[in-house]
């Protein structure tokens, strides 16, 4: 350090730390960045793939699949602007969402590495709020899926939804139905009711575990999602091989027993009985339904094993269990219709049962004949056997008016009656003359040949 006119000059000093200082960060910054082989062609280098994109419900998981081109051996590393990843150094990395109070894009990076250089790809995540969320407005929700187990194909799955609102107020309330954790509803209705059922809306074709959902929102109030999971099996397709069932019907006018066909005239009382049987292995939640054929009517005295029961044949009876080797038989009484009612001749009707597990696992179904004679004969004809459709106006208004007319035509002398009559006469005259002489003639001419022969 030197002194200039009685100062000290730290100038040199102040230049061998700068060029320190600048040594260190050339050194560092060639100590951070990759050095790749030299020997390496565009086809060594990698080319990442994020994969498609995704989405998922906050605090949900969703499975980052990514993939790499390089003829090296690759590394991947993920890296999203939200949210928690697992397994990050993987192709294949697993991303949790995190909790949003709206439907939220998050990105996700992928960077594929090798030794000839590194490529990065993303992917969007859309994350959906929360499908157990509840904000104010509601002390619980309900929420279930009817049937939630069967064999596969289960069909007609129906989603019921309730809440119970703390205030009762009357709002309109929007119900999102989704059949399997999806993006989009299968179903979006808006009521005022606290419930509301979405009947037959949802199928699962393959076994495996469904997860369903339904959200509700009423304003700025009420946002409530709530899931039911759905389990579907594969089952023996057999069904049929599992249930019988055997319809018979009776004539109860004429006394006839319960056979698979019986004659029958209009408006007679028939009986019907079901016999539901379990051929191999118990049968659950048994559902009969019969819809009977037009001419029959006054469906009553419901009975199953001689117990009276209530309920609607058409939408389906109830039986229960029946288990291995036993039988339930439902009996019921109805009426053919009046004569009016069917065609002339015999017209044949027949009554289909069905019976069918709860779970798919069985069905069968068994019907009965009734052959309805109706001696009335119909002639339907659409000629017109007047001047019109009205019977008064044709029986009397119209005679009437055409003997006035006449009258007047002849009183007015269109008509003249004595000409006509006169006239008459002398052509009858003429016409019977010429038979008078015809005749005459004939005689002479007999008797000029009975001269001769003589």
């Amino acid at each position: 350090m030197k002194t200039i006119n009685g100062k000290l000059d730290f100038s040199g000093k102040i230049a061998v730390i700068l060029v320190r200082g600048f040594v260190a960060a050339f050194a560092l910054f060639f100590a951070s960045t990759p050095v790749y082989a030299a020997d390496c062609t565009s086809n060594d280098e990698p080319r990442a793939n994020a994969g498609s994109d995704l989405s998922v419900f906050e605090s949900g998981s969703a499975t980052l699949t990514g993939s790499a081109t390089g003829s090296d051996k690759l590394t991947y590393t993920w890296t999203c602007n939200g949210g928690q990843v697992e397994n990050a150094t993987s192709n294949e990395a697993e991303f949790t969402a995190p909790e949003v109070s709206q439907d939220t894009y998050y990105v996700c990076t992928l960077k594929a590495e090798n030794r000839c250089g590194s490529n990065t790809d993303t992917v969007n995540i859309l994350v959906k709020t929360n499908p157990e969320k509840k904000i104010d407005g509601t002390d619980q929700a309900a929420f279930s899926a009817d049937p939630n187990n069967g064999c596969t194909p289960l069909e007609n799955v129906s989603l019921s939804a309730k809440i119970n609102p703390q205030d009762n107020l009357s709002q309109d309330y929007t119900y999102y139905f989704y059949c399997n954790n999806n993006v989009d509803p299968n179903k979006t209705v808006t009521t005022k009711d606290f419930s509301y059922t979405a009947k037959s809306l949802c199928a699962y074709p393959e076994s495996g575990t469904y997860t369903a959902y339904v959200r509700i929102v009423s304003g700025h109030s009420v946002d409530i999602k709530k899931s039911a999971t759905i389990s579907v099996k594969s089952c023996d397709n057999n069904n049929e091989s599992k249930v019988a069932v055997e319809k018979l019907v009776s004539n109860l006018r004429s006394g006839t027993g319960f056979m698979n066909s019986v004659p029958a005239d209009p408006g007679d009382e028939i009986s019907f009985k079901i016999t539901v049987k379990a051929l191999s292995g118990d049968l659950q939640d048994v559902l009969l339904t019969d819809i009977p054929p037009e001419g029959i009517d006054n469906i009553q005295n419901l009975a199953v094993d001689g117990e009276p029961l209530s309920g609607d044949l058409k939408q389906g009876i109830g039986l229960g269990n029946i288990y291995e080797g036993s039988a339930l038989s439902l009996t019921y009484s109805a009426k053919i219709l009046a004569s009016d009612r069917f065609p002339g001749g015999r017209t044949r009707l027949t009554n289909t049962a069905k019976a069918k597990c709860s779970d798919n696992s069985c069905s069968s179904e068994g019907s009965a004949e009734i052959i309805v004679s109706n001696g009335q004969t119909k002639v339907l004809t659409t000629a017109k056997t007047g001047f019109g459709d009205n019977p008064f106006t044709d029986s009397f208004v119209i005679p009437a008016g055409l003997s006035l007319l006449i009258v007047w035509a002849f009183r007015a002398q269109l008509i003249r009656l004595e000409e006509w009559v006169d006239t008459g006469k002398k052509n009858y005259l003429v016409y019977k003359s010429g038979k008078m002489l015809d005749l005459k003639r004939a005689r002479l001419k007999a008797e000029r040949i009975a001269d001769k022969w003589t």
